[in-house]
């Protein structure tokens, strides 16, 4: 049996603006997001041993000046001429990184099907702070499903951007973040009809990681501040004000 994981829970914002037939609404709620599955499927508690007397062992690191270290203990990395602390980049990426949802167009759940291979890590995005928020939750949950609604979204977490989609399931609102499009392998049976379909052009940008642009700019920012004798600057993190809540018409109903 797969072993229970404690998950950390994030609030973040979604942000949904759209337009029908010239009738504008808007959607800004914030959401606390958590991973739907835990991932351990361990089925032992085993471990490696020495050949020789039996004892459990550890992995070190081990210098030519004789230190011998854990990773959790090394501190520093290197990169070509470039020193610096893990910590300070972890806490760059993140804060430079926007975590809140954007929806970026509404597609169908056929569309999805056809690009499903995009498809990994699965959250859950809910929301219990008052009877409103649970009753706005309970409208977006029925009217994507009656609609046949994907949300097609773009957001963060921990330090890298992702493409996503917001499906409603039977029993939740799910976030899926999508791996990016180069890794997706070429058909190898001969002979299918290859189906056209518009967004997937989209989601190949959109699922490009963004990640090592924001390393190189992490890298020249710690070159920067030695060349200048100053501290890391760090990025300030945007923080979004939760708006007014007001009847959300295309919600009405559902």
């Amino acid at each position: 049996m797969a072993k229970e994981k404690k998950h950390e829970i994030k609030t973040v914002f979604l942000m949904w603006n759209r337009e029908v037939n010239g009738t504008k609404s808007s959607v800004q709620i914030p959401l606390h997001i958590i991973r739907s599955v835990n991932s351990d499927k361990s089925i032992g508690d085993a471990h490696y041993i020495c050949n020789k007397c039996g004892t459990q062992l550890s992995q070190a690191y081990k210098c030519v000046c004789g230190q011998e270290f854990t990773v959790k203990d090394i501190k520093r990395r290197v990169d070509g001429d470039v020193v610096y602390y893990a910590e300070d980049k972890k806490n760059w990426l993140e804060l430079t990184v926007d975590e809140n949802i954007k929806v970026i167009k509404e597609i169908t759940s056929k569309d999805v099907i056809d690009n499903i291979e995009l498809t990994e890590k699965p959250f859950e995005l809910y929301n219990n702070d008052n009877p409103k928020k649970q009753q706005t939750m309970k409208s977006i949950h029925n009217f994507l499903n009656q609609s046949d609604i994907v949300l097609m979204v773009e957001f963060g977490f921990k330090g890298e951007t992702y493409g996503g989609y917001i499906i409603s399931t039977k029993d939740k609102v799910l976030l899926y973040a999508l791996r990016d499009a180069l890794l997706v392998k070429d058909a190898q049976q001969i002979g299918l009809d290859t189906r056209a379909n518009p967004h997937t052009e989209t989601l190949k940008a959109l699922t490009e990681s963004k990640k090592p642009a924001l390393y190189r700019e992490f890298i020249k920012a710690v070159e920067d501040a030695k060349k200048n004798k100053t501290e890391l600057k760090m990025p300030v993190a945007k923080k979004e004000e939760e708006v007014i809540e007001t009847e959300i018409d295309f919600l009405k109903g559902f």
